[in-house]
């Protein structure tokens, strides 16, 4: 190695801090789990006050705090005391994502630490550690906490992933769409709320569909949207004049991916439509170095593919599609893709 690199202070503390990358990963859920955020909403604290709210050895405690200021979570005052800064306030419970601070810490931590077996075999490491899939998992009697967290961070930053979807593709000629594996109905909810005179068929599996029902009606929707439970790799819903598909296709292999994709061709009209909201890279757009860390993470948890644009057209066209359109949207690297049968 050349000593100079050795020197390079900026080189040495760039190694360092993705060396303790899965600490970080620990502190922060440390801090979600023990719900320090949300202690700390009701004004500052000092550390020992913290740990015996939070049931924490104080000594322990301290030194997380101290770790959560340098990672500007947290601030300590002069006189001792810790206080929320912006980062922290997104820990905090309903609304903030301390869900999926959870998550990260727990079960998608110890799949991402497998990580090895999935660059070896090409199979999801989530699948190894916990004996069975990921969907498998939360769809589980005994796991109901976990899959409550997951549901809450899909609905909540449903917005934030789909804002731009009613614009991005006209529906003013729709009369009904299909959300196709379209969970509690977060991105149901956008398009009907953006379309009033659109109707919708919210399907997904028959547990999943249980919780969607009173989300729609708390927001108003329950008079114009089905849902109905079932298996999109045996069929999907007739009647659509549009077939939705957000990231779904995503979390599959090719033949699994093209089995929904055909599922949806046979029950669209000629002139139907299909949406795929998903992951892909795009020829010559620049992606941030957290699409590439994510898309590992997403392999190794969820099994996901993060396919290239002309792996989509490929795809497709073996399910009987042919792509119209690509609109990048604003969370990357989401895209619209729209195509329609041939």
């Amino acid at each position: 190695m050349n000593d100079s690199l050795l020197e390079n202070s900026a080189l040495r503390e760039k190694i360092a801090s993705l060396f303790v990358g899965n600490i970080v990963t620990q502190i922060i859920y440390v801090a979600a789990k023990l719900a320090i955020p949300d202690l700390l909403a009701a004004g500052p604290m000092t550390s020992d006050e913290i740990a015996a709210k939070a049931g924490a050895h104080p000594r322990a405690l301290a030194g997380i705090l101290r770790a959560l200021v340098a990672l500007e979570v947290l601030a300590e005052q002069p006189d001792g005391r810790f206080a929320l800064k912006p980062i922290g306030e997104f820990l905090r419970s309903h609304p903030g994502w301390r869900s999926q601070a959870i998550l990260l810490g727990e079960e998608y931590f110890r799949a991402s630490n497998n990580l090895l077996h999935t660059a070896l075999t090409g199979e999801p490491a989530f699948d190894q550690v916990f004996g069975m899939g990921f969907y498998e998992y939360f769809t589980c009697k005994e796991n109901e906490a976990a899959a409550a967290r997951f549901n809450e961070v899909m609905i909540m930053s449903a917005p934030l992933r789909y804002s731009d979807v009613p614009a991005a593709f006209d529906f003013s000629r729709t009369r009904k769409i299909i959300d196709i594996g379209g969970g509690h109905g977060g991105l149901t909810s956008i398009i009907l709320q953006a379309n009033p005179n659109l109707r919708a068929i919210l399907f997904d599996a028959p547990q999943v569909i249980e919780g969607a029902s009173s989300r729609l009606a708390s927001e108003g929707l329950s008079a114009r949207c089905d849902c109905v439970g079932g298996d999109f790799f045996k069929s999907v819903p007739r009647g659509g004049d549009a077939y939705i598909l957000s990231s779904v296709v995503v979390n599959w292999d090719d033949q699994r991916a093209i089995s929904i994709l055909r599922n949806c061709r046979a029950a669209m009209l000629p002139t139907g439509d299909l949406i795929m909201i998903e992951y892909a890279l795009l020829d010559g757009r620049k992606y941030s170095p957290s699409t590439f860390v994510t898309a590992v993470a997403a392999l190794a948890i969820q099994g996901s593919h993060t396919r290239t644009e002309a792996e989509y057209h490929a795809m497709l066209t073996k399910a009987g599609f042919r792509i119209e359109k690509i609109t990048p949207l604003f969370y990357e690297p989401y895209v619209l893709i729209h195509a329609r049968p041939v």
